[in-house]
């Protein structure tokens, strides 16, 4: 099961969010977070395998910050956002969905997403 921490100020978004990842039982949203205060909380008390950040949060917080924080905490991240970063994110996330996404352009994204996850855990197991 992957475990999923999203990270959007919108209400209805979020909401709309967590149920189209939910559609798949193979995955569930551990908390919805509107900041970096609350994305950190959540992720330190529920520890998920990803988090799905918005880059633009509540109270001046962006997703870049909460990414770098979230990457030091283990948890790998996928960025959501209207508009795609102008630079390179490799070390703070492992793409980018672009907003108005399908659910289908969901399905694929998670499932690359925790392919990587996996691929990476795989990796930590054989050291």
């Amino acid at each position: 099961m992957l475990t999923i921490l999203v990270v959007e100020d919108e209400p209805l978004f979020a909401q709309t969010l967590k149920h189209l990842i939910e559609l798949n039982p193979l995955y569930i949203v551990t908390d919805i977070a509107v900041d970096s205060m609350e994305a950190l909380a959540s992720a330190e008390e529920r520890k998920p395998d990803l988090a799905l950040v918005d880059l633009q949060l509540a109270h001046g917080s962006t997703g870049f910050s909460v990414a770098a924080k979230l990457n030091e905490l283990g948890v790998a991240c996928l960025f959501t956002s209207g508009k795609a970063p102008s630079f390179p994110v490799p070390d703070l996330a492992l793409g980018c969905l672009l907003k108005p996404f399908s659910q289908q352009d969901l399905v694929r994204t998670l499932k690359a997403a925790e392919d990587i996850i996996r691929a990476r855990e795989g990796v930590r197991a054989h050291r």
